[in-house]
């Protein structure tokens, strides 16, 4: 019975996706939006503790909870995500460094403490799962508007209030931005006054799978927006895959963060 309610939720929103009301792109273009999605302010650092839930195909869930820091270094965003539970998990980190220079390539590094020490992730595994959830190394990361060309939808409907973009991965760098991200192309619904990505889908680079992005309980805490609510819905052919929901359970804007505590050096440190 609860693999057949989640299914027909699946469902459910798979037919939201064609069902809302149109709305018609106002003066900006696609490339000034997304580039106000990148530069919207979310503090100059800040932490959160969230729990992620795996559900599969047949409802059955796992729980993990997990700890994120994150901090601007002028237009660079260095990024720590740290798992608390469970305890066969437990001391597992994701570090990135999310560069602003389009030429110089993204950094990230993980630390698993079966192994007890820190592995440098080449800029192909952007497109892998992080730890069992649908959401890549890439995902966590910013959008990388370099990457992307994008334009507005006319052709399928949008919400008001919000604005629908397409992204094409650009043409000379095709293929790598395939390989680098796992995706042919996404759609993007951004909020108009929060400027922010409040829903997405995903074309995989593998025919036939499809991943929908939706957020909920969107609220105001120090002047940035933050979604109390992520939810990743991984199809293939339409049909439920797997899924996974992120809920922010505590979250902190500009607390004092350390420089040393973002380094590839102190992860093994940090995650305990």
């Amino acid at each position: 019975m609860k693999g057949n309610l989640l299914k027909h939720a699946v469902f459910l929103l798979v037919l939201a996706w064609t069902g809302l009301a149109w709305s018609d792109p106002d003066a900006a273009t696609a490339d000034a939006v997304m580039a106000s999605v990148r530069a919207r302010y979310k503090g100059d650092t800040w932490a959160m503790s969230s729990s992620v839930t795996l559900i599969d195909k047949n409802s059955s869930r796992m729980q993990r909870k997990v700890r994120s820091i994150s901090k601007k270094v002028g237009e660079d965003l260095k990024s720590l995500t740290v798992v608390l539970e469970p305890s066969r998990l437990s001391g597992t980190a994701f570090l990135s460094y999310d560069w602003s220079e389009s030429s110089r390539e993204d950094e990230a590094w993980l630390y698993l403490p079966d192994l007890g020490k820190v592995t440098r992730l080449a800029t192909g595994s952007r497109a892998d799962y992080f730890l069992g959830s649908d959401f890549t190394y890439g995902d966590l990361e910013e959008i990388k508007t370099d990457l992307f060309d994008f334009s507005f939808v006319t052709s399928s409907p949008a919400p008001d209030g919000q604005w629908l973009i397409h992204a094409e991965p650009r043409k000379a760098i095709h293929g790598k931005v395939v390989d680098r991200t796992g995706y042919q192309r996404i759609w993007y619904w951004v909020d108009k006054e929060r400027r922010m990505v409040v829903r997405a889908k995903y074309w995989l680079r593998d025919p036939g799978w499809v991943k929908y992005y939706t957020t909920s309980d969107i609220q105001q805490q120090a002047g940035v927006w933050i979604p109390r609510e992520e939810r990743m819905v991984l199809t293939q052919q339409g049909v439920l895959v797997h899924a996974t929901t992120l809920s922010v359970e505590d979250i902190q804007i500009n607390p004092r963060v350390d420089d040393a505590s973002l380094s590839p050096q102190a992860l093994g440190r940090s995650s305990k």
